[in-house]
This record gives structure tokens, C-alpha cells and sequence, in this order.
């Protein structure tokens, strides 16, 4: 036989005024299996909300209370406990119970993530808004107001168009449709702030969706005016080192060239002529005795070794071919002394437009690169071959070095010595470009490409 609270929707106990169960439905036994009649409904509850629901219990004992609700813990479940307005039958009231455990975890959840978010938006070191579709302001934190330079109330409402630099609204407006049309986007502007500054700033939006329509963006804008400003800084720092490196080279290299023609001309056409002195007084003393015309031949084929010498000496600070001839010849003529040298299995190929002729600086960075190149090969590679691909266009000079040796792994920066470190700034200097292509046991392959242009050395 069904009870009365049976016919009662949801989950019903009867208590009397001491707490005591006095009937209960079945929903509620289902609901809590622990509870039965004869047991005391605040011994289940946790100490809190124990001493709450007698309060509630024994107030105005004898007549009508009003409705009351109180939150308790039944075992590891959170319930609603809602006492009837008013006491039926011999003084008891009737608790609805209400399971809300999922209720208040998603509640607590979706606090902290409110939490979370206004600390992410209001504490945010850069700028956080938000717009509505017509770009017009809706919201904004404090970093937003600094970098505008105005009170939040003032900015509500206001357009962010008034806020951009005229040079950059085109760009800024594209980007704001884009976001609308669901994309996110980012991008640089300037910010006029109210004090008239111009802030750099990097902007990244985002559609703002609510049941799958668009109804507003939100954005974050950091200001990289000062890290522009560093960035410009140490970009005119570089250019100012890079030219007093390309002027100290031009400096070497004319210095280089100086010595060079002073020992060929001034040197060896000095010991030249001492050859051809003493060949003449051999020539012209016949009674002289023989083991003196040994001596003076000896001495003639000295001074013969010390000419040779000293154009080894003057080549090898700067081969009088490289502006003669230009990079081709004179690599030719390095190559071939260093295979004699190293014994290494040298492989040269040319590949020439209308027989082209690089010389001057261009030249001049190309043969110091593949003098550097072969330098490293012959001391760290262990190779037995080195192939040299030259090939020279109209607009550009390219040349390929690679090598069977051990190689290196190029990913560690200390791999890159001073010797790659010269040959980066060189390219740099010509506005060309040198990969490095290397790894443990696979050999090493070093391509540089240079604009044909400039002549400071001819």
C-alpha cells in the first residue's frame, strides 16, 4: 500500500521535532539506501548542517515554520534539505531531499574558471579587451586603459578606431572582418594614446562565439614599442660592427696586396738582379779558380730559391691572378698546390656564363671562403676527396665545397668555430647567402651565393 509521501514527487523523509525519521518514500531510500525509519536524520548529516536543521527543527515548536532550505553532506554526497512551511500530523515536518553533488562541483568549477579568467583578463600584464561586432569597446583591463590613457568609462562604448594610427587602419580593419568571419588573426599596429604617444603594439583576435554566432571579438595587445626599440638598436649595432669588420678587411686585404707587389717587384727584382750580377762576374772572371766558380754558381742557385720563395711568400698574402685573371684562375692555382700538399683528391668544376671573370671584392670573399674551407679539411675532416663546384652567372657567383671527412654536427653552436664564424660575416657583408649542410660521419658541404656586384679591391 502506497504511503503518503509515496504520492509526493521527489525524494521525502518525515522527521519529528528531535530529528528522528519518522516515515520516508521510496525515492528517498533510494536516493540515500543508509536511511530508514527509527534512524536520527542529523547523526547522517555532517556536524554543521547537523546543528542547523535542529535549529530549524525546534523553532516555534507547536506551530507552522516557515520554509527552510539548509546544504548538508551525507556520506561523500552534498544534498539540499528543504523543510516544509509548515508541521502536519503530530507536530512533524517533511525534508525533501535534493542530490546537488554535480550541481555544486560544476558551480565551484565554473567559479574558478571565471576566477581564473578575470585574473587572466583584469591582471594581465598586457592588453585584454573586447569588442561587439561593430568594433566598438565592451570591455577592458587596466593595461588596456594605461596604454590608451583613459578611464574605463570614457572607453566603453568608444570605437577601437579612434585608437589606431591612420597609416595602419586598413590593415587593422581587414583584420578585424577576418576575426568576424570566425578566424583568428594577428598583427602589428600603432596606438595613439590619449597623451600622444605612439605605442607599437602586437595584436592577436579572436571571434568571441556564443551559439555558434559571432558576437564580438576578443583581443590582446602587448606593446613591443621598448623590444622594437632594442631590436632596432642592436640591428644598428650589428650593421656598425659589420662595416668596421668590412672596412678592417679592406684594410688587410690592400695591405695584403702592398706587400705582396713590394716583395715581387721591390724584393725579388732586387735578388733577380743580384743573380744576374753574379752570373756576369762568372761570365766575365774565366781564370777565376774552379772551386770559386762552384761557390758563386752555388750562391747564384740560392738566390734563385729565395726568388721562388719570396713569389710563394707574395701568392700566398694575395695572388697577383685573383685581380688579373679573377676567382677562377687564381682557385685553380691554390687548388692544385693543396692537393700536391695534402695529398687530397681534389675534384674542380666550373660552370661560366660568357666566360665570366669575377674579381674585386666578390673574388676576394670566394677565395678567402675556400681558403678557409680547405683549411678546415685538411686539419678536423680526415677526407680523401673534396669536390669544388664554381658557377658564375650574370647576377650571381656560387660555390659548393663538400668533402667525405668525418663531419660535425652543425646543430651545436660550438661546432660553428671562428672560422665559419669569419665566413658567415663575409657573405653577410655582400648581402649573399652560406648554408651548412654537416652531420656526425655523412662529411660537410658548405654553399655560398654572391651578388656580382662591387669592385673594391680592383
Amino acid at each position: 500500500m502506497m504511503g503518503a509521501l509515496d504520492a509526493m514527487p521527489g525524494a521525502m523523509v518525515r522527521v519529528d521535532r528531535e530529528g528522528n525519521i519518522y516515515d520516508l518514500n521510496q525515492a528517498a531510500h533510494r536516493l540515500v539506501d543508509r536511511l530508514h525509519v527509527g534512524a536520527s536524520l542529523p547523526d547522517e548529516l555532517d556536524e554543521g548542517a547537523a546543528r542547523l536543521l535542529m535549529h530549524v527543527l525546534r523553532e516555534g515548536e507547536g506551530r507552522p515554520v516557515d520554509t527552510r532550505e539548509l546544504e548538508a553532506l551525507i556520506g561523500k554526497r552534498r544534498f539540499r534539505l528543504s523543510v516544509a512551511g509548515q508541521a502536519c500530523a503530530e507536530d512533524r515536518l517533511v525534508i525533501k531531499l535534493t542530490d546537488i553533488t554535480e550541481f555544486r562541483e560544476l558551480s565551484e568549477r565554473v567559479a574558478l574558471s571565471e576566477q581564473r579568467f578575470r585574473s587572466l583578463f583584469y591582471e594581465n600584464p598586457d592588453s585584454v579587451f573586447s569588442l561587439d561586432v561593430k568594433g566598438r569597446f565592451t570591455d577592458a583591463n587596466r593595461s588596456t586603459l594605461d596604454m590608451i590613457g583613459m578611464p574605463q568609462i570614457e572607453l566603453m562604448s568608444r570605437h577601437w578606431v579612434d585608437f589606431v594610427d591612420p597609416q595602419d587602419l586598413d590593415r587593422v580593419r581587414t583584420s578585424f572582418q577576418a576575426v568576424l568571419a570566425g578566424d583568428a588573426f594577428s598583427f602589428r599596429c600603432r596606438v595613439k594614446s590619449c597623451d600622444g604617444r605612439i605605442v607599437l603594439a602586437h595584436v592577436t583576435q579572436v571571434p568571441m562565439v556564443v551559439d555558434s554566432e559571432v558576437v564580438g571579438v576578443f583581443g590582446v595587445a602587448r606593446d613591443i614599442t621598448e623590444a622594437k626599440q632594442r631590436q632596432l638598436e642592436l640591428h644598428r649595432s650589428r650593421e656598425e660592427l659589420r662595416r668596421l669588420y668590412s672596412a678592417q678587411d679592406g684594410m688587410l686585404e690592400r695591405e695584403r696586396l702592398r706587400i705582396a707587389r713590394d716583395l715581387h717587384d721591390e724584393l725579388g727584382q732586387t735578388l733577380t738582379a743580384l743573380k744576374l750580377d753574379l752570373g756576369v762576374a762568372i761570365s766575365d772572371k774565366p781564370d777565376l779558380p774552379v772551386n770559386h766558380v762552384k761557390r758563386l754558381q752555388e750562391l747564384v742557385r740560392f738566390i734563385d730559391g729565395t726568388i721562388g720563395q719570396v713569389r710563394e711568400i707574395a701568392s700566398n698574402l694575395r695572388p697577383a691572378m685573383l685581380d688579373d685573371l679573377g676567382f677562377e684562375a687564381a682557385a685553380e692555382w691554390f687548388l692544385d698546390k693543396r692537393a700536391a700538399r695534402d695529398g687530397l683528391d681534389i675534384r674542380w668544376r666550373a660552370h661560366l656564363a660568357d666566360g665570366g671573370r669575377t674579381t674585386g671584392e666578390t673574388a676576394t670573399a670566394l677565395y678567402r671562403i675556400l681558403q678557409e674551407c680547405m683549411t678546415n679539411i685538411s686539419r678536423h675532416a680526415q677526407a680523401t676527396t673534396v669536390t669544388i663546384d664554381y658557377e658564375e652567372t650574370l647576377e650571381r657567383a656560387k660555390l659548393e665545397v663538400a668533402d667525405n671527412g668525418i663531419g660535425f654536427d652543425a646543430s651545436r653552436r660550438q661546432a660553428a668555430g671562428f672560422g665559419l664564424v669569419g665566413m658567415r660575416e663575409r657573405v653577410a657583408m655582400l648581402d649573399g647567402e652560406l648554408s651548412v649542410d654537416s652531420s656526425i660521419g655523412s662529411g660537410t658541404r658548405i654553399v655560398v651565393t654572391l651578388p656580382l656586384t662591387g669592385n673594391r679591391y680592383d
